[in-house]
């Protein structure tokens, strides 16, 4: 990935650029920032994928729905523009250089109860904003929190994104089936996507519910499941299936407070229907309270 480096107008801090994180599609990307001037950006071209004219519209159509995302938990995109030869994407996101979530839990370990709920907290409240939008991400996963060096997270890589919206016609049957197609990352999908039910903000939701788990033990979902690699393709379609057949939601181990068991559990309901909402579960008791305003 190629980094940029200047000032991320964005962000509280000013950090050097640093390689890492993940690369998103948004709406315009400038000369200056293509070039490495302006304000702050990673940036990364999409080549050898399908680059025909209707997949290029399509992309830069989840782009512009990407660029009008503002929100403090949300990483603000900066522009996606096609090369000259129409055979590549180039992508560009504000900086965030604090690492993702996965790299901070390798590193340095679970996290404790307290700072779980935090940012548990954070995830929801960039969750709630996005599915006010009528957007839903659709491969939230630790890979994909980012981090700034003051411990503010946000979601990133809105590759997987779609707009829930009424398109009407073609446009709408194409929508409806692209949602029913099994997008993700395997360890966090919803008994409702390895089923390709349909995906919608209630996949969102069990998969938060894995970022938790997984910040609370250091180990991914349904590790207890696979031998190898979830990345290994004959384990992925093993846990995919494993996902689909399961009573229940992965194993929680012993030694998790009440608090982070009820959270979880709520997140897990294999009824999607029950599944409580990304705004509702920021009501939940094992959360923080915010702050009583002056």
């Amino acid at each position: 990935m190629l980094v940029l480096g200047g000032r991320n107008e964005y962000d509280e801090e000013e950090e050097e650029a640093e390689e890492g994180g993940a690369v998103v599609v948004v709406d315009d990307v400038s000369d200056d920032i293509l070039r490495g001037g302006g304000s702050a950006a990673a940036a990364d071209n999409v080549d050898g994928e399908d680059t025909s004219d209707e997949s290029l519209l399509s992309l830069m159509r989840e782009a512009r729905v990407a660029a009008s995302l503002v929100h403090r938990h949300v990483v603000r995109q900066r522009g996606a523009r096609v090369r000259e030869d129409g055979r590549a994407l180039f992508l560009g996101m504000d900086l965030v250089a604090g690492g993702s979530l996965r790299q901070l839990v390798r590193e340095f370990g679970s996290v404790d109860d307290g700072l779980a709920a935090s940012y548990a907290k954070q995830i929801l409240l960039g969750l709630a904003y996005l599915h006010g939008r009528g957007v839903i991400h659709r491969d939230l996963k630790p890979a994909n929190i980012l981090a700034t060096r003051s411990g503010t997270l946000k979601l990133a890589d809105f590759g997987a994104a779609r707009q829930l919206m009424n398109l009407g016609g073609t446009a709408q049957l194409e929508l409806e089936a692209s949602l029913k197609q099994m997008r993700g990352t395997v360890p966090y999908m919803s008994p409702q996507v390895v089923c390709e039910q349909g995906a919608g903000p209630a996949d969102d939701v069990w998969a938060l519910g894995g970022c938790v788990l997984f910040m609370l033990t250091g180990r991914d979902p349904w590790h207890e499941a696979v031998a190898a690699g979830p990345s290994d393709p004959g384990v992925a379609v093993a846990l995919a299936y494993h996902i689909a057949k399961a009573p229940a939601g992965p194993a929680l181990p012993e030694g998790l407070s009440e608090g982070a068991l009820k959270f979880l559990g709520r997140c897990f309901d294999r009824d999607a229907k029950q599944r409580p909402s990304a705004a509702t579960l920021l009501l939940d008791p094992w959360l923080p309270a915010d702050p009583p305003s002056c």
